[in-house]
Formats: structure tokens, sequence, C-alpha cells
């Protein structure tokens, strides 16, 4: 998983949902890559009598991606839709020591992500997948994308 160096850091806005925690913030599309932490938890057909093993996000379906892609590239177009990603509880401790306030005023965090840290995407992955691929043959569009993010929900709350 590689070492405990930085791998991302995030700012959000920490919101409250009953006992929940739940940060509003954004991500350059770039740096979220080139992190390389980020994971879906795909569900295999072949994995269906095994609940526990098997994933619960669809397979990603290229097209649908493309699509997106290609509409976000069009500098005319844009999606305000956010990206959900969580910290699972198995990792939670490693981001949660790193949190720091920095404008109490505002419930504003300094986020900072271990690179050893998988960041799950609960929502978003065509998205992401598609935007993934346009990078790879654009010119660096400098692409922000809303998060939520939250930190330490198990695999089942996600």
């Amino acid at each position: 998983m590689g070492s405990k160096g930085l791998g991302l850091v995030l700012y959000g806005i920490l919101s409250h949902q009953h006992a929940w925690e739940v940060f509003l913030g954004k991500v350059r599309l770039k740096d979220l890559l080139a992190s390389k932490q980020t994971k879906v938890d795909l569900w295999d057909p072949k994995k269906r009598d095994s609940p526990k093993s098997n994933g619960y996000q669809r397979i990603i379906n290229s097209r649908k991606a493309n699509y997106f892609g290609d509409y976000l590239y069009d500098q005319e177009n844009f999606s305000p839709s956010a990206l959900y990603i969580n910290i699972r509880d198995n990792q939670a401790k490693s981001v949660n020591d790193g949190l720091e306030e920095v404008y109490p005023q505002a419930s504003l965090w300094k986020i900072s992500i271990p690179s050893n840290v998988t960041m799950w995407v609960v929502d978003g992955q065509h998205r992401l997948s598609g935007l993934e691929n346009i990078l790879a043959w654009a010119n660096d569009p400098n692409i922000e994308l809303p998060l939520i993010l939250t930190v330490g929900l198990t695999r089942e709350q996600e």
C-alpha cells in the first residue's frame, strides 16, 4: 500500500448529521488521480454467494464513463455533482490524527490523507473513470470536483 508519506491534502467544511461527521470540499482531479489512492468496491457476479468478500458497486460502464469525460472536457459544460469518498474504519485513525481545524468560524479543516490510506469511491465511479480517460489525452485540464468525504464508516455503512 505504499509508505506512510503524505498522499493528499484536502480542505473541507465539517458538517454533522446526528452522530455522523461529513466533510464538504473540493479536489483537483489530477491530484486525486496522481495519488493512486482511490478504489471502487466492485460487485463480482462470480462471488454472489459470498457477500462478505463481494463488493457492492456496479462494474464501470466504459461507454457511460467516456460520455461523461467527453462532456466535461468541453469547456462550455460543467458538473456540480460531488464525488463521495469514504476512508474506512480500519484506516480512519491515521486520517483523524492528522486533522487540523484551520478556520474555526467556518469549521474549515485541513485533511491530510497519508499515501498508504485507501479512499473508497462510494458514489462517482463512472464520473471519475471518464475524467481519468480525458486526462490521458487532454492538455492537463484544471478540473476540480466537489467532494463529500466521510472518515470511519465501515464497508457495510457505505
